[in-house]
């Protein structure tokens, strides 16, 4: 069995439930376990003077940036948003924004996926796999590269 393969037994055997995530129009997966809270635009406190930071989530003593992101995962737009997905970070988590989301069975086959070409994050590809049904793709996000990318964008 090649190591393409094992991986993708690896991820069709782990018994991983997946979000399935509306990001500017586009559907996208993330493994449910990578977000750490999920929470309503209205119990975020709006932002207004950065350039890719659209909403906090207030913590403790800690505040946790909410990036808006469109479909081709850039922050061009104001596209209407419902809601915010928080993944683990260091020094803190981040999120980004969804117009919707579902937990899809455990029955889902994922395949490994690599993009070709330069890696965008000191983390690698955001992208880790993807599932195919018919001509539907939904590419699966690498939370830890995902991180990466939003940590950039804030330092901005």
């Amino acid at each position: 069995m090649s190591a393409e393969h094992q991986v993708a037994r690896k991820i069709a055997d782990d018994g991983e439930q997946y979000l399935r995530l509306s990001v500017g129009g586009t559907e996208f997966l993330l493994p449910s376990g990578a977000s750490i809270a999920v929470e309503p635009r209205e119990q975020l406190t709006a932002e207004t003077g950065h350039r890719y930071i659209v909403a906090w989530r207030a913590v403790l003593s800690d505040r946790w940036p909410v990036f808006h992101l469109e479909g081709d995962l850039s922050t061009r737009s104001e596209r209407p948003w419902a809601k915010a997905v928080f993944i683990d970070a260091k020094p803190f988590p981040v999120g980004f924004t969804t117009e919707d989301i579902l937990l899809l069975p455990r029955d889902l086959r994922v395949e490994p996926f690599t993009p070709l070409g330069r890696l965008p994050t000191a983390a690698g590809p955001v992208f880790s796999g993807a599932v195919v049904r018919g001509e539907e793709v939904q590419l699966l996000l690498d939370p830890l590269a995902l991180a990466a990318y939003l940590q950039y964008l804030g330092a901005q």
